[in-house]
């Protein structure tokens, strides 16, 4: 094998839970280079300072798979109380001690006379942090220059401090960093401190953002739009200035904050940084043009990604499931309630301590206020009739009162109806009488025995009105 080429530095841009594909890329980079200094932003910061410590390729994949991603973020109700008072959904404090205690294990491997935080200037290569301020501007952490008395992890702090997702770092100084927003490939900045500076980057990117259509709505694709070119809008003009040295990652489908990666999404990542430093060393005649292990690289690849598009998919099909069940329940919820008649909840007794508590509900009612239908049908019955006797409430937990009444109320006489006359058939109806008394004769179940006469009479005083009006 031939001597490595040697490069000042090589420049690590963030992405989140992403970095495991810069792991990758060193891993085939460091076979044909060696680096003077690590260079990072957010998840390139990471892997910067734990390089830095001495980590190769492989050892940082190992730790970084070996990572439970979920831990490094809070639950949901500490995730609401630090956005509410501190700024951010997770603390950050997680990740923070993981960096100390895989830098003191590296630097302190017996463990002895080990400090809790490892400085800039302890690591025994070069590294350099970049993070955003409040105010807008950049703040550096160089293990040979600015701040090198900060504590590597709290360095790694301030540069992954994403807005509204950590809660803002604050360093000994009282200075808050919120992440770096300014220089998430810091390529162009270390370069402008470093005139003349050789250096390899690696780019995290996903080609599906770039070239499919758009995930987001009109407006919040301008608002996305919008911020970008504020935070980073040189950004496409440095990729394309420095194009020939720089290494593009396709992470796609892995998003920033996919803090809940599976194996394979995890194998795939690494599998995509090996690739596209297998082609960038390919494309500048690093390695030969016919890489057997780049071909194996990509046919490992395929599967994976085949694997992890199964898994996200039936995930998608489960979150649907999900959230089409949570809509239907609430859409039954609120036809429930919406009911012009709500359905009438049987009585209960719940037995407690000091006694037992009786639950007897009122009488359903109309949304409108009316009374109910069976109400209003015993309104409109025919004078003279006594309307049935109330049925108690059924069930072993009617009230007293209730069975009480039912026993003492008298039973219900028929009466008969007065019988027409013919004075009185052709008398004139009042308009209470033709509202109320002139109604339609009761039901023939609670019609009087001598209905049958009375309906006779009716018939007989028509009969007799209409002779005499025709003898007029």
């Amino acid at each position: 094998m031939t001597d490595k080429q040697p490069i000042d530095a090589l420049i690590l841009g963030g992405g989140g839970v992403k970095g495991l594909a810069l792991a990758g890329a060193v891993i085939e980079l460091e076979k044909h280079y060696t680096f003077g200094a690590f260079v990072g932003t957010s998840a390139g910061a990471i892997a910067a300072v734990l390089l830095a410590a001495g980590y190769g390729g492989d050892e940082l994949r190992d730790e970084l798979e070996e990572l439970d991603t979920r831990s490094m973020v809070d639950g949901p109700l500490r995730a609401v109380w630090n956005l509410l008072a501190r700024g951010g959904l997770h603390s950050g404090q997680a990740i923070q001690r993981w960096v100390a205690r895989k830098l003191t294990e590296r630097l302190y491997p017996g463990g002895l006379l080990a400090p809790a935080n490892v400085t800039m200037n302890q690591l025994p290569h070069r590294a350099v942090v970049y993070a955003s301020d409040a105010g807008g501007g950049a703040v550096t952490f160089d293990s040979h220059g600015e701040h090198d008395d900060t504590y590597a992890a709290t360095a790694v702090r301030c540069s992954i401090s994403i807005p509204g997702f950590f809660v803002p770092a604050e360093r000994d100084l009282g200075g808050r960093f919120d992440g770096g927003l300014l220089n998430s490939f810091p390529a162009k900045i270390f370069l402008d401190k470093n005139p003349g500076a050789s250096m390899i980057g690696v780019y995290l990117t996903s080609r599906k953002a770039r070239h499919g259509r758009p995930r987001t709505l009109g407006l919040l694709r301008v608002v996305a739009q919008t911020v970008q070119i504020y935070l980073g809008g040189d950004e496409p003009r440095i990729l394309h200035e420095l194009k020939d040295t720089i290494v593009a990652v396709d992470t796609s489908p892995i998003k920033t904050l996919d803090f809940t990666l599976s194996p394979p999404e995890k194998q795939l990542l690494v599998l995509r940084g090996r690739i596209a430093a297998r082609q960038y060393m390919v494309e500048r005649g690093t390695v030969p043009p016919k890489d057997t292990r780049l071909n194996s690289l990509l046919v490992r690849a395929a599967a994976v990604a085949a694997q992890v598009a199964k898994r996200r998919r039936r995930r998608a099909v489960g979150r649907a499931a999900r959230l089409s069940v949570g809509v239907l329940a609430a859409l039954g919820v609120a036809a429930l309630y919406r009911l012009p008649v709500r359905p009438a909840i049987p009585p209960f007794s719940l037995p407690l301590a000091g006694g037992t508590l009786h639950f007897i509900p009122r009488q359903a009612e109309s949304s409108s206020g009316a009374a109910p239908a069976p109400a209003r049908a015993a309104a409109l019955r025919v004078p003279g009739s006594i309307p049935p006797p109330r049925a108690p409430a059924a069930g072993p937990a009617a009230p007293a009162v209730e069975r009480k009444a039912a026993q003492e109320r008298p039973p219900a006489v028929a009466e008969p109806l007065p019988a027409a006359t013919p004075a009185t058939a052709g008398a004139p109806v009042s308009s209470g009488q033709a509202a109320g008394e002139a109604a339609a004769p009761p039901p023939a179940e609670q019609r009087p025995a001598a209905a049958a006469g009375s309906s006779s009479a009716w018939r007989n005083s028509s009969g007799a009105a209409s002779s005499s009006r025709a003898g007029r």
